[in-house]
């Protein structure tokens, strides 16, 4: 026999709010903010950061209230907090903690295979969106194997630009795997509480 889910009238409630009805948003906001604060601090483990993350969630979400066109407010909610941690990570002002994600990829990957055959797409799509210039240095360095110097005089180009082209890469990919990593842990995150 399942538990008994307290009633959660998330429409009425919803319709109150867009109405000015402090009540009603109080409401939400104690049913749902110990959830979104529990889910990024899973990721960061810094109280403020995620008091603060959660606190403007809402403040953001109350001067929108006339406007906002909810269907099911759990995964707006789950989205819009999802979208305030990734600015954050973004910006560089907080990092997720690293064995949180590896976590995350072991639980949503228990397949090492399954896990590499969607690292390795991701990484090709993500070098298939670099500049063509880059995209040919980056092949030649990683998949050819060939050094700076051999790159540069293959190509006619200098060290420093091949160094450049690498770097960029190199940060242009380690920002997808980035993301795919705090959306898996996004998609189990709330699964979790």
């Amino acid at each position: 026999m399942r538990p008994r889910v307290p009633y959660f009238p998330e429409e009425e409630l919803l319709e109150k709010m867009r109405k000015g009805d402090h009540a009603a948003f109080e409401r939400i906001y104690n049913h749902y903010s110990p959830q979104l604060y529990k889910s990024a601090y899973h990721l960061f483990q810094d109280q403020q950061l995620c008091e603060d993350l959660v606190q403007d969630l809402f403040t953001g979400f109350w001067m929108k209230r006339k406007n906002l066109k909810i269907n099911s407010l759990r995964p707006y909610l789950y989205r819009a907090i999802r979208n305030r941690v990734l600015m954050v990570i973004r910006s560089g002002k907080a990092r997720a903690r690293p064995e949180i994600l590896q976590d995350l990829t072991r639980i949503y990957f228990p397949d090492d295979s399954l896990a590499e055959k969607e690292i390795r797409l991701i990484l090709d799509e993500s070098v298939a969106r670099l500049p063509k210039r880059c995209r040919e240095v980056f092949h030649l360095s990683r998949n050819e194997r060939l050094s700076n110097k051999e790159i540069a005089h293959r190509l006619n180009i200098s060290i420093k630009t091949v160094e450049a082209q690498i770097s960029f890469a190199l940060r242009k990919l380690r920002v997808s795997l980035r993301e795919f990593l705090l959306w898996a842990s996004f998609l189990i995150i709330p699964q979790l509480f």
